[in-house]
């Protein structure tokens, strides 16, 4: 599941990091999906000058891995929702026997504070239309088989799932992993088609800025 590596970088090395990253342009970007005006994120791929920088900590922590994809340098200004990110959900067009067995994936932190959380849950999926039947058989379950975390009323989830009925909040009902509040200089490992969701940093801050790795084995 879901583990934290305190320390996995100097902070200094990481602001120097996030510095060479900001030097170019963002490459890449992609709007919300409910609100077609609304830039969700922008990215890009590390620059190798800023990679040289992080393989000593990735040696360390991660020495059995391989990079499945090249690493992304990405501004986050609308958080995502509950979602995993499996290699099918990534590639659907990847062969199924080149899916199994999953991987894992790190979250380095660029910016830190209070309302920068990731929440891990323990549901993990295959791909996406697997989790979207959990989420459907969730929203079919009667009021006596809801579970309650209250993970909600720690953290502002309320964005991730749009359900009016009381009792009716998906977050609250999953099994709860571990929270991960950013601090720069650390990281989050956990496995890729695990669930989780970001909380809503939007009422106090614009963007928030991360690497995601994702590694093949």
């Amino acid at each position: 599941m879901a583990y934290i590596i305190k320390n996995f970088i100097d902070t200094d090395l990481a602001l120097k990091i996030k510095d060479i990253s900001l030097s170019n342009p963002f490459a890449y970007s992609d709007h919300h999906p409910d609100y077609s005006d609304k830039l969700q994120w922008e990215n890009s791929p590390v620059l190798e000058e800023a990679m040289e920088l992080l393989y000593p900590s990735l040696d360390t922590h991660l020495p059995e891995y391989d990079i499945d994809k090249h690493p992304n340098f990405q501004r986050v200004y609308i958080p995502f929702g509950i979602h995993h990110d499996s290699k099918k959900r990534h590639n659907l067009n990847r062969p199924d026997e080149d899916c199994t067995p999953d991987s894992v994936a790190i979250l380095i932190p660029m910016d830190e504070g209070p309302y920068f959380n990731t929440v891990f849950w323990k549901e993990k999926h295959f791909d996406t239309q697997s989790m979207l039947d959990e989420f459907n058989e969730f929203g079919m379950l009667e009021q006596s088989e809801l579970k309650n975390t209250g993970i909600g009323d720690e953290y502002d989830l309320a964005f991730s799932w749009e359900d009016t009925r009381p009792g009716y909040q998906l977050y609250n009902h999953l099994t709860l992993d571990c929270v991960f509040n950013w601090k720069i200089g650390d990281a989050a490992v956990f496995d890729r088609t695990q669930l989780h969701a970001a909380t809503d940093f939007t009422k106090h801050c614009p963007f928030k800025d991360a690497i995601t790795i994702f590694f093949n084995h």
